[in-house]
C-alpha cells in the first residue's frame, strides 16, 4: 500500500504543479517542450506496463495466497506464523477496496480461512477474523459467500477464546451480520445471542462495549421477535452450557 500512495503524492504534485504553471503569467516562458518520439513513447509504455504489472492487486494476493498455503502445509513454525501474518496484514490492506475483496474470494482466498482461523497461534487466528471481518464490511457479495461456506460458527466459536483474538471475530461476525438479512437470521439458527450474552460477563472493555453494541443491534432489528429473543438470552444465560 506504500507504493500506492507514494503513486497517488507523485499524481497529486504532478497535478498540482500543472495547475499552478497554468496559471502563472508572471514567469511564464515560451514552451520548449516537444513531442514524444516513436522510442519515447514505447519506452514510456513500457514503463508503465511493468509498474502496473508489479503492483497489480490480484497479482500481489496470488503471491500472499501461495504463500500461507505452503506454510500452512507443515506444522505452523514461528518463523512460519511470522511470515503468515505478514501476508495477512498485506491482504487486510488490499481488502479494504471492495472490488478487490471481491477479487479475493474470487480467486479461491476463501479457502486459507478455515485453517487460518482453527490456527494455534493466537495471532495468526485473530488476523484471520479481522481479514473476514474487512472482506465482509457493508459487501454483501462477500457476506453471502463466506455465509456458504459456513465461516460464521467458526467465528462464534473465536467469541470464547482469548480476548485478542474475541474482539477481531466479534468484529467480524458484525460485518458479516449486520446490514444482511441472511447473516441475521443464520446468526439466531446459531444461538448467537448465547456467545454475545457469555460475552458479558467478560471484564474485557473493549468486548463489553462491542458486544453490548452489537446485542442491542439486533434486538431492536428484531423487535417483532422480541420476546423469543428475550427467552432465548435468559434461557442461555441461567442455564450456561446445558
Amino acid at each position: 500500500m506504500e507504493d500506492q500512495q507514494a503513486l497517488n503524492y507523485w499524481r497529486a504534485l504532478v497535478n498540482f504543479a500543472s495547475r499552478a504553471g497554468a496559471e502563472d503569467t508572471v514567469n511564464a516562458t515560451p514552451s520548449t517542450i516537444s513531442r514524444l518520439s516513436e522510442e519515447d513513447i514505447k519506452w514510456l509504455q513500457g514503463a508503465m506496463s511493468e509498474f502496473m504489472k508489479d503492483n497489480d492487486p490480484i497479482r500481489i494476493m496470488k503471491q500472499q495466497l501461495e504463500k500461507i498455503v505452503q506454510a500452512l502445509s507443515a506444522e505452523l513454525t514461528d518463523k512460519a506464523g511470522s511470515e503468515v501474518l505478514t501476508a495477512l496484514q498485506t491482504l487486510i490492506d488490499l481488502c479494504y477496496e471492495t472490488d478487490i475483496a471481491s477479487d479475493f474470494l474470487k480467486i479461491g482466498g476463501i479457502r486459507i480461512l478455515p485453517p487460518l482461523l482453527a490456527s494455534s497461534q493466537l495471532d495468526v487466528q485473530a488476523n484471520a477474523a479481522e481479514l473476514v471481518g474487512v472482506l465482509c464490511q457493508n459487501h454483501p457479495y462477500c457476506q453471502k459467500v463466506l455465509l456458504d461456506r459456513d465461516i460464521l460458527p467458526l467465528l462464534l466459536e473465536l467469541l470464547l477464546r482469548w480476548p485478542s483474538v474475541a474482539v477481531k471475530a466479534l468484529f467480524a461476525v458484525s460485518c458479516i451480520v449486520r446490514g444482511f438479512n441472511e447473516g441475521e437470521k443464520q446468526f439466531i439458527e446459531l444461538n448467537g445471542f448465547y456467545y454475545l450474552v457469555k460475552i458479558l460477563a467478560s471484564n474485557n472493555e473493549r468486548l463489553l462495549t462491542k458486544s453490548s453494541f452489537l446485542l442491542s443491534w439486533l434486538l431492536q432489528k428484531n423487535e417483532f421477535k422480541g420476546e423469543c429473543v428475550l427467552c432465548q438470552i435468559n434461557l442461555n444465560y441461567y442455564c450456561g452450557d446445558s
